[in-house]
């Protein structure tokens, strides 16, 4: 009986009542924690190897029970066996038969024999190891042990090879997809697992990717807006206007299915599923060394690629237009629309008028640059003749030049 103010058990002796040591409780909690723990199946746990046997590895799951585990599955080609008394190994759970707990390490597949074991595999969502044996109506005949599984072809990969002897005599992990024991209707997906795999992959990129990383994929499929890139399960978008620093209509001119290409995270939305990428961050920018390339005043050549009702673009390199302003496409006559004096794809060649790098602008003029002429400046008490028109921006610049010469 338990003392209700303190808590403290007691125990009858002859008549009264003692305490119980309190070493006692620290046995009792001792001896509940290792309790035998129930395991589920598809359970995935780690485990001692105790003893091995002809047929069988016998592995220490708690102080009251152990598991058994298929010896081929520790054997490789050369019959030799993997592992020895005091090796930890990772199993999984299967099921209890005849007292003993089967688990499987899956290091060729769950070799299931029957049908109750293909069950079991089923219930525990493992894989099961089985060979084809032939291309029938459909899909694959699959032997897993000695019982006739069938296959669709659209479950043997993800993209199913078209030579469907390419499959067969070959031996696949498969998952059990359906089970019906009365009719011994059992029917596989390799495909399941590939996918499953994907997803995983998936999860661990989304765990470790971050903007700015440079990143190695497959390109997946082609758009009018960009290119589809398969990041390891994980799909990732690259605009077109990140395909490179020159312009370009469609991503065919530059990429094509299954290619593989190196690109670089610009953007990472995990909660609208969005992962922006790029080829052209991967390229160094033209734009850098416009200031040397392009001086005010050069003469320079190029395609006119666009135009607005304000001017006309002329490509001078890859990734950089020039503008010729409307004002400068007339040759001091007043016109209307660009079109009047250019269209897409003429070739020109205008003078540089001004660059401004950090705006990525480079302004253009179809006119030759007109030099303005040195305003004649009087030295320092000269006389001129001349009428006084009042204060002007003329008399302003010879005052302005004056002092610049006192100075000197």
């Amino acid at each position: 009986m338990t003392d209700e103010k303190s808590g403290t058990g007691t125990t009858a002796t002859g008549g009264g009542e003692a305490p119980l040591p309190e070493e006692d409780f620290g046995a009792m909690f001792e001896k509940d924690s290792k309790m035998p723990v129930r395991l589920k199946p598809g359970q995935k746990i780690k485990a001692t190897v105790i003893s091995i046997s002809k047929d069988m590895v016998y592995v220490d799951l708690d102080e009251k029970s152990e598991g058994v585990i298929d010896l081929a599955e520790f054997k490789g080609a050369d019959g030799i066996c993997a592992v020895q008394e005091g090796d930890v190994v990772e199993a999984y759970f299967l099921h209890v038969r005849d007292g003993a707990k089967r688990l499987t390490t899956l290091r060729h597949g769950y070799s299931t024999l029957d049908m109750a074991e293909i069950r079991d595999a089923h219930q525990a969502n493992l894989p099961v190891s089985g060979k084809v044996k032939a291309a029938v109506k459909g899909g694959f005949e699959v032997m897993v042990g000695g019982v006739r599984c069938f296959c669709p072809f659209s479950q043997i990969d993800l993209k199913r090879d078209k030579d469907s002897e390419t499959y067969v005599g070959q031996t696949f992990p498969f998952k059990v997809v359906e089970f019906e024991e009365e009719s011994q209707n059992v029917v596989l997906s390799r495909r399941v697992l590939f996918e499953e795999e994907r997803r995983a992959q998936a999860d661990r990129i989304r765990e470790t990717l971050v903007v700015g990383a440079d990143l190695t994929g497959t390109v997946r499929s082609l758009a009018n807006f960009g290119a589809f890139i398969d990041i390891g399960g994980v799909d990732g978008l690259i605009p077109m206007s990140e395909m490179a620093w020159d312009r370009t209509e469609k991503a065919e001119n530059i990429l094509s299915p299954g290619q593989e290409v190196t690109v670089r995270v610009i953007g990472l939305d995990w909660e609208k599923g969005r992962l922006t990428l790029s080829l052209k961050a991967l390229q160094s920018d033209p734009w850098e060394s416009v200031v040397a390339a392009y001086r005010p005043g050069g003469r320079v050549k190029g395609p006119v690629v666009r135009l607005t009702t304000f001017g006309a673009f002329v490509n001078l390199a890859p990734g950089i237009d020039g503008l010729i302003h409307i004002s400068n496409l007339g040759a001091g006559k007043r016109i209307n629309h660009p079109k009047d004096v250019v269209e897409v794809g003429q070739v020109v060649e205008p003078y540089v008028i001004a660059v401004d790098p950090a705006k990525r602008k480079i302004s253009l003029s179809l006119e030759t640059p007109s030099e303005e002429e040195e305003p004649y400046v009087p030295e320092s008490g000269a006389t001129v003749e001349g009428t006084s028109g009042g204060f002007g921006s003329f008399g302003e610049l010879i005052h302005k030049r004056l002092q610049q010469k006192h100075k000197k």
